[in-house]
C-alpha cells in the first residue's frame, strides 16, 4: 500500500486497502485507512475522503497523528468547497468552509478557508451566511491578520441584512482599529449617518 502510493497508483492504494484491511493489525489497518483517505483526495473523492478522515480523527489516541488527520481531513473538505465553487454553487462553497472551520477550528488552514467563505459571501451577496461567517470569525480568531478586513465588511453585511444598530457598531469598532486618520474619520462619519438613519 505505501509502495502504491509512493508511486502515485491511487486506485490500486484503494483497492488493496479494502482487500487486505481483515488481514493487517489494527496498527497497520490505520495507516492503510490514511493512506486510502490520501488517495481518494488525489482521485478527488473528498467526500469518501473526508467520511474516511473524520472517523481517523476522533478514534486516534496519538496527538502526531490526531494532527495529521486533521490537517488531510479540512483539506478534504476545503476541496468539496473549491469543487461547489467551480460548479458555481457559492451558497454550498461558502457553508462547506463554515462547516470546515466549525468541526476543525485549529486547522493550519481554518482561519483562511473561513475568510473566504466572507468574501465569497459578500461577492454573492449572501449577507446572512457573510453575518454568520465574520461573527464566527471574530469570535474564533479576531487576531488573525484578516480580522480588520473582516471588521470593515461587517458594516456593510449589518447594513444589507437591515441590523442598522450593529452596523454602526461595526463602524465605530472600525474606526477604532484604523491607523490611517482619514479612514477613522470617515468610518465615525459613516457610524453618525447610520445612527441618525435609526431616529
Amino acid at each position: 500500500i505505501e509502495l502504491a502510493y509512493a508511486s502515485g497508483r491511487y486506485e490500486a492504494v484503494i483497492d488493496l486497502s479494502t482487500t487486505l484491511s481483515e488481514q493487517l493489525t489494527s496498527l497497520d489497518r490505520e495507516r492503510a485507512d490514511y493512506l486510502m483517505a490520501m488517495a481518494l483526495i488525489k482521485q478527488q473523492q473528498f467526500e469518501s475522503a473526508e467520511q474516511r478522515l473524520a472517523e481517523l480523527y476522533k478514534k486516534s489516541s496519538s496527538t502526531e497523528k490526531r494532527r495529521d488527520y486533521q490537517e488531510a481531513y479540512a483539506v478534504a473538505i476545503y476541496q468539496q468547497a473549491k469543487s461547489s465553487q467551480a460548479a458555481d454553487n457559492a451558497v454550498v462553497s461558502i457553508q462547506h468552509l463554515i462547516r470546515l472551520t466549525q468541526l476543525l477550528p485549529t486547522a493550519t488552514i481554518s482561519a483562511d478557508a473561513l475568510y473566504e467563505a466572507i468574501t465569497l459571501a459578500v461577492k454573492s451577496e449572501q449577507w446572512a451566511l457573510a453575518a454568520n461567517a465574520s461573527e464566527l470569525f471574530l469570535q474564533r480568531y479576531k487576531s488573525h491578520r484578516s480580522a480588520v478586513d473582516v471588521n470593515r465588511y461587517l458594516s456593510t453585511i449589518y447594513l444589507n441584512v437591515g441590523d442598522t444598530d450593529r452596523a454602526a457598531v461595526a463602524l465605530e469598532t472600525m474606526s477604532s482599529q484604523e491607523k490611517d486618520t482619514d479612514v477613522q474619520m470617515a468610518a465615525l462619519w459613516q457610524a453618525g449617518r447610520v445612527h441618525d438613519l435609526q431616529r
